[in-house]
């Protein structure tokens, strides 16, 4: 059993729960007024997984229409239900209740990106763009996280 929709969410520093909502609401194709009610009832009953990306602090969930996966409502336990997130903080991950289910991911040092970006773009490409390359081979060093739900929590 797959998932019917896979939602890719932007969450940009600073964004609002509503702004979180529209994004769902449109990748949905739901009515524009649609809100958390609109979004509850299309993923109660659908196999989903929701991907927020970039979060720099706790997103309520419940809050923004998506359904716990952990649930005791009986008419959605038919359905799988998984949210994944990356943040830059250890800190969001602990609030968001991911537990143990999280994933420190720290960036490649410049050659080993280069080398990664060399293998799966064209080198046509590459070539023909020295801002590309002079770009592509810089890093910053900055660490992500990846986290999913977990059952004592999201």
């Amino acid at each position: 059993m797959g998932f019917d929709r896979v939602l890719f969410i932007e969450a940009s520093k600073g964004i609002q729960l509503e702004e979180l909502r529209k994004q769902i609401v449109e990748r949905l194709n739901l009515e524009s007024s649609a809100g958390k009610e609109g979004i509850f009832n299309v993923l109660k009953i659908s196999n989903f997984v929701l991907l927020l990306d970039n979060i720099w602090e706790e997103v309520d969930l419940i809050d923004l229409g998506i359904p716990h996966p952990y649930s005791d409502d009986n008419s959605t336990k038919q359905y799988k239900h998984k949210v994944i997130f990356t943040t830059r903080s250890e800190d969001v991950c602990a609030k968001m209740g991911a537990g143990e289910n999280t994933i420190k991911v720290e960036c490649l040092e410049s050659d080993e990106a280069w080398d990664l970006f060399k293998d799966n773009v064209n080198l046509a490409v590459i070539e023909s763009d020295e801002k590309l390359k002079r770009n592509s081979m810089a890093g910053d060093g900055e660490v992500w996280w990846f986290a999913t739900c977990s059952e004592s929590g999201w």
